[in-house]
């Protein structure tokens, strides 16, 4: 006998075998997402804390984050050197460094409630972070009054809780 098609058993087979291919490549990509973003909301957080912590040195620091013209996040860091030549002149030199955050479309916006849910999107000028360099509490924030950054791609999110009185940092 000449068969030549499928039999029924052959046909649910492999409508059952691309559906659980299907449910797997839906699920790897929303993990890939949470990954992406964690990876960035970590980068932040550091970033934030080497700003506070140089900051409570000799040198004034300045952190702006900010989406670049390709949608990627990107980190100025501007760094305001204080060298006295004598007891009296003082020379004031500017380093900026530029560093990567993320390039995976990774949307940021603000809040300024700890919570996070009054969110604000970042705008093309970005979150600009200043410490006070006694205490490494948040001296000030541009726009003002950020206390939370939020960061997420799909379903995937992450929240940066800055708490101003003490530069505490925590990623949840």
């Amino acid at each position: 006998m000449n068969n030549k098609g499928y039999s029924l058993l052959e046909a649910i087979v492999i409508i059952a075998i691309l559906g659980v291919l299907t449910g797997f490549m839906a699920t790897s990509s929303g993990l890939f997402d949470g990954r992406r973003v964690k990876a960035c909301a970590d980068s932040v957080s550091s970033l934030l804390d080497k700003v506070r912590l140089a900051n409570l040195g000799k040198d004034e620091v300045t952190l702006t984050i900010y989406k670049d013209t390709d949608q990627a996040i990107k980190a100025k860091i501007v760094t305001k050197i204080v060298s006295r030549n004598d007891s009296i002149t003082e020379k004031i030199t500017e380093k900026t460094f530029i560093e990567d955050v993320s390039d995976d479309n990774v949307e940021m916006s603000y809040s300024t409630d700890i919570s996070g849910s009054a969110e604000n999107p970042a705008g093309a000028a970005g979150m600009v972070f200043n410490f006070n360099r006694n205490t490494g509490a948040i001296k000030d924030t541009s726009p003002n009054g950020i206390q939370c950054i939020i960061l997420r791609k799909g379903n995937a999110e992450k929240k940066i809780k800055i708490y101003a009185a003490t530069g505490k940092i925590i990623v949840e």
